[in-house]
């Protein structure tokens, strides 16, 4: 038995990241995607303290340059922004399948994937002739744990990702993004959204049983606070010069505190 356990949507709270940790035991960390985009040196003191095995799907929110920085300083943390893993752990083998970012119909980069993105993976995993396991992405299939936040249950994924599902028959499908809780079954597969770790959502998965639930924990800070400076720090996205070249010094910077360290 591997127990998982799945955080997604922090977005930069590294303080509600440790406590999620603490939480509870566990063997295997996904984080699918919306970590650190800003704040990812908080972030690294914090990976290099675990000892299991991580795999990151970067979100539309997330400094890619600096996950791959920390990928080459860094074991056993796997970055699948399109792509497959294989892993052995407590003698079960567990095939994960992982694509980043949000579906754009015309565009793709660090935050964006296409139609040649999921065709990509789909060829992947093809090639594999594997089952796939896990399949991570950020973005959500259409009525898979999809529920748009402040509706009634309306539904907010993409009904691109099903080619995933056709191609790899997942046992789980673990998606982020719309910060809403959410456990369902869509035919064989569990359709799994741990919400917002931001408020102190996150999720535990036993393989074994295929058994999925929601764990909380008390966020003990002023969220609101904390959320009007992440969302401060949109008028630097709608620069795109300066939002990569910050990426760039981000990753820079790990990239020196790492080289220190030795």
């Amino acid at each position: 038995m591997v127990r998982i356990l799945v955080i997604s949507d922090l977005h930069d709270n590294s303080l509600m990241f440790q406590k999620l940790l603490k939480a509870t035991d566990f063997d295997l960390l996904v984080l699918p995607g919306d970590i650190c985009e800003f704040r990812c040196s908080h972030f690294v003191k914090l990976l290099k303290g675990i000892r299991n095995p991580i795999i990151i799907v970067p979100g539309n929110h997330d400094c890619v340059p600096c996950f791959r920085k920390i990928v080459d300083s860094l074991e056993k943390i796997y970055l699948l922004i399109n792509d497959v893993t294989v892993l052995n752990m407590n003698g079960e083998k567990i095939v994960v399948a992982g694509l980043g970012g949000v579906y754009s119909p015309k565009r793709s980069d660090m935050h964006r994937f296409s139609v040649s993105e999921v065709l990509r993976l789909a060829n992947k995993i093809c090639r594999k002739e594997e089952r796939v396991d896990i399949l991570v992405t950020h973005e959500c299939a259409k009525h898979c744990a999809d529920i748009i936040p402040y509706t009634r249950e309306g539904r907010g994924g993409k009904e691109i990702l099903y080619l995933l599902h056709i191609v790899s028959s997942p046992k789980i499908h673990i998606c982020g993004h719309m910060h809403v809780p959410w456990i369902e079954r869509k035919g064989d597969m569990i359709c799994f959204n741990p919400g917002m770790g931001f408020l102190g959502f996150a999720g535990i998965i036993d393989t074994m049983s295929l058994e999925c639930r929601i764990i909380t924990v008390s966020p003990d800070m002023d969220v609101k606070s904390e959320w009007r400076i992440i969302y401060g720090y949109n008028y630097v996205r709608n620069v795109k010069r300066s939002y990569y070249r910050i990426f760039k010094q981000l990753a820079d910077e790990i990239d020196r505190n790492d080289k220190a360290s030795v």
